[in-house]
């Protein structure tokens, strides 16, 4: 049985910038992935990657968002599911990826978002590339989440950080996982601050609000819904690795904080970094 080495790319916002410098330095080393499995930012990285890019040409991509760049690309909605359209982001990443399907990619290449209406896992490896990498990145309440045949998808990151399992299932027999995750402090304190603002927001008299407010109050009502689903299916994450060749690298990445996507520099240094430390070991 041939051995296929998988790079499974984990969720963290910005800190998966460290994608980049890992792969930088598994490259120098000669280490090819067979498969890239990737969720929200890593499902960003790993298209990127899987569509041909070089590592400078992603660190050059990387380097152009700058404060005022990231804030162009927020494309502010009043969606009834979400504060940001996402057509901003969409359209960056067609211009930067470059390929359409996933039948196109140099790498076989999986990405992972999450069903709200179901809380289930949904892997997507055919078909429409943009779409699901939209959808494993669509935090809710942030992005309007992504309507996929007869689901409704959003961030990878909910039910599986670091989707190794994903990797295992496809056939992977090495694997080189990239953790860029913090834990997220306090889920279960604010889904109670969330569960709070939703049921004041149910009590409202939809009747007695001026009719230009309704449609605000309608909206608001479903970003909130979708954000305490969200926390719950997280609450609820079980993390398993299965028991496979597995090396799990750590860059240190604490500093960046999840929307600090100007800090590119340190984070792609921090996966380059970890990177050459595991191949030096």
């Amino acid at each position: 049985m041939h051995n296929k080495t998988a790079l499974v790319l984990g969720g963290g916002g910005a800190r998966g910038y460290a994608h980049i410098g890992v792969i930088e330095a598994l490259e120098e080393a000669g280490i090819k992935p067979d498969m890239i499995v990737g969720t929200s930012i890593g499902a960003i990285v790993g298209a990127g990657y899987a569509s041909g890019l070089t590592v400078g040409e992603m660190k050059s991509v990387a380097g152009s968002i700058t404060v005022k760049k990231f804030v162009e690309l927020m494309d502010v909605s009043l969606s009834s599911q979400g504060l940001i359209r996402g057509k901003g982001v969409s359209d960056f990443l067609k211009q930067t990826i470059k390929k359409e399907t996933f039948e196109e990619l140099n790498i076989p290449f999986y990405t992972v978002s999450t069903n709200i209406l179901t809380g289930e896992k949904v892997v997507i490896n055919h078909g429409g590339l943009i779409k699901a990498v939209m959808a494993s990145m669509s935090i809710p309440g942030l992005f309007t989440p992504i309507h996929y045949e007869d689901k409704i998808l959003v961030d990878g990151t909910i039910v599986d950080i670091l989707p190794i399992k994903v990797a295992v299932q496809n056939g992977a027999t090495n694997i080189i996982a990239v953790d860029v995750s913090s834990n997220v402090d306090g889920v279960s304190t604010i889904s109670k601050v969330y569960s709070r603002v939703r049921g004041a927001l149910d009590k409202v008299d939809i009747a007695a609000i001026p009719t230009n407010f309704r449609g605000v109050l309608k909206r608001h009502k479903n970003a909130v819904y979708f954000t305490i689903k969200a926390l719950e299916l997280m609450n609820a994450r079980k993390d398993t690795n299965p028991t496979s060749n597995v090396v799990i690298l750590k860059p240190s990445v604490k500093d960046i904080k999840w929307y600090s996507f100007y800090k590119s520099e340190e984070g792609i240094m921090a996966g380059y970094d970890a990177a050459r430390e595991m191949i030096n070991k």
